[in-house]
């Protein structure tokens, strides 16, 4: 393995076994909370927790970024998942309640309390994951680099997404075996192990050396616009400044400035037309979590509750599997293929993904084509998640202020749509909304084509200075003496140094001036050369 990859491996399987742990608990208590909690004769209490929920995800983002720049990114993940201990927690009280006799309930047992009780912990749980994924945005981008982008991704994904597997397994046959309130307080308490394990992670290296960190901050703390032209660059350049002042500076900014940042940035045309794909993220969370267990359970009208909820998390075990195979595929493309063609990958996986859940609603009968449709969905949620924090992460100018949009845009395409699928309760309207679910989903993640990829915008300048090369090839007569084909070597030395800085090019605004005064130097040496 290249150096570049063993580099902070051990960091990224730190912070993805992490995660993994977490979400055992996070995600197997949201796919069964609706459907547990309309046992409880809680009635719609679990889609509405769960909108709730992302409706303070939401609300986070508006200073996830400054909490994450004052105590770390490692404290932000840290905090969201002992934010979660106390919410899964919440939901044992429902079951507890029902076993209860109505005359002999404490008042932390009166379904009123509960109520009250539940949507409170949801939206301060909801803060808590807006400031953990801004932190782990970060934190795996800077574990990255341009070259292993796909593969950190991709890892980090395919262990985040595990938990789909473990958590459901555990949930199927865990269900059956225990009263679902003894449940909450198991995977409570795994959310709390994360939390200690979370302490313990260490801060990524970096591949640069000590002059070039001196040089140019991190991509972490950028803050020039990606959309800079070459007239308002000198603008822009500020006098050196140590390090440790930036990040002083850094940490300083208001509320007010970091929005106004993030706002700028969200309307830029390169930001604009991704962010359809970003809101779709929440389509989907809101369909799997809201909509395919209740939507399996209504193919058992004849199983009892226990069951129901058995068969659903066993079939939601193919959704797991299916993220974690999306997330590691497409990583793969990205890496060998690029960006571009991984969004006619997504359209591709989600074309199949509607047809079969489709096919699934009107058929509306138990079989194995519910782990196809199950499978399907988590192939197109890990391959457009894992295509999401690629681009959130090297896509633009710093790696915080583009996951403080996506989260947003998440958050409330979740919270819409939960808040939509609790009125969906027979086949007529799974048919319905699943299909108009899918063509927004291929909509949303085909506009991503007209994105312009940086990748794209690099392979442009390399066939523009090799053009120009084979005009100078022409245009010139060689020389028998050899000085041609010396001065040829060096106008190649100078391509191949012109793509290392334009590779660096995007760290700050001096070095971008560093490559503007060397390219201006090359091409007198060149223009001087030719004249002799």
């Amino acid at each position: 393995m290249k150096e570049e990859y063993r580099r902070n491996l051990c960091q990224a399987t730190h912070c993805s076994i992490n995660f993994l742990i977490l979400f055992i608990a996070f995600n197997s208590a949201q796919n069964i909370q609706s459907e547990a909690l309309q046992q409880d004769n809680f009635g719609q209490l679990g889609f509405q927790s769960i909108a709730i929920l992302y409706l303070g995800v939401a609300v986070g983002c508006v200073f996830s970024t400054v909490v994450m720049k004052r105590i770390g990114e490692v404290q932000c993940m840290a905090l969201g998942a002992i934010l979660n201990v106390p919410w899964i927690l919440s939901y044992a009280l429902c079951g507890i309640s029902k076993d209860t006799n109505p005359d002999d309930r404490k008042f932390y047992l009166q379904p009123s309390f509960i109520t009250g009780l539940i949507i409170t912990l949801s939206f301060i749980n909801g803060l808590g994951q807006a400031i953990q994924w801004v932190g782990q945005g970060k934190y795996l981008s800077d574990c990255a680099t341009e070259s292993t982008k796909g593969f950190f991704f991709s890892f980090f994904w395919s262990f985040y997404m595990a938990s789909q597997i473990f958590g459901n397994l555990i949930g199927a046959f865990c269900i059956e075996l225990m009263p679902q309130q003894i449940f909450f307080v198991v995977l409570s308490g795994i959310s709390f192990i994360s939390f200690f394990f979370c302490l313990f992670l260490r801060k990524p290296v970096s591949d640069a050396s000590p002059l070039d960190e001196l040089e140019s901050p991190p991509i972490s703390e950028r803050h020039f616009s990606s959309d800079l032209t070459m007239a308002s660059l000198t603008e822009t350049i500020q006098p050196y400044s140590p390090i440790p002042q930036r990040n002083t500076e850094i940490k300083q900014q208001s509320i007010i400035t970091d929005i106004v940042s993030i706002w700028n940035m969200a309307k830029t045309r390169r930001m604009r037309l991704f962010l359809l794909q970003q809101f779709w993220t929440g389509v989907s969370i809101a369909y799997y979590s809201g909509t395919l267990t209740p939507l399996i359970s209504a193919t058992l009208p004849n199983d009892s509750d226990s069951d129901k909820l058995s068969k659903s998390m066993l079939a939601m075990v193919a959704f797991g599997v299916g993220e974690v195979v999306g997330g590691l595929l497409i990583g793969y493309l990205i890496d060998t293929k690029g960006s571009k063609f991984v969004v006619i990958a997504n359209v591709v996986i989600m074309i199949l993904m509607v047809f079969f859940t489709i096919f699934y609603s009107v058929a509306f009968t138990y079989s194995p084509l519910a782990f196809v449709m199950t499978f399907l969905w988590g192939v197109q949620d890990g391959g457009v998640n894992t295509h999401c924090f690629e681009m959130l992460g090297f896509e633009f100018a710093n790696n915080y202020e583009p996951y403080s949009i996506f989260n947003l845009l998440q958050a409330l395409g979740a919270s819409i749509f939960l808040i939509v699928a609790s009125f969906v309760n027979d086949q007529s309207t799974f048919i319905g909304y699943s299909s108009a679910i899918g063509a927004f989903g291929i909509l949303s993640c085909g506009i991503t084509y007209f994105f312009r990829f940086r990748e794209t915008q690099e392979d442009k300048k390399k066939k523009k200075k090799m053009k120009r090369l084979q005009q100078q090839q022409k245009a010139m007569s060689v020389s028998t003496n050899g000085d041609y084909n010396r001065l040829l070597s060096e106008d190649m030395n100078n391509i191949n140094r012109t793509e290392i800085l334009d590779h660096k090019l995007s760290s700050d605004a001096s070095s971008r001036m560093k490559f503007i005064e060397l390219n201006e130097a090359d091409s007198s040496q060149l223009i001087a050369s030719s004249n002799e």
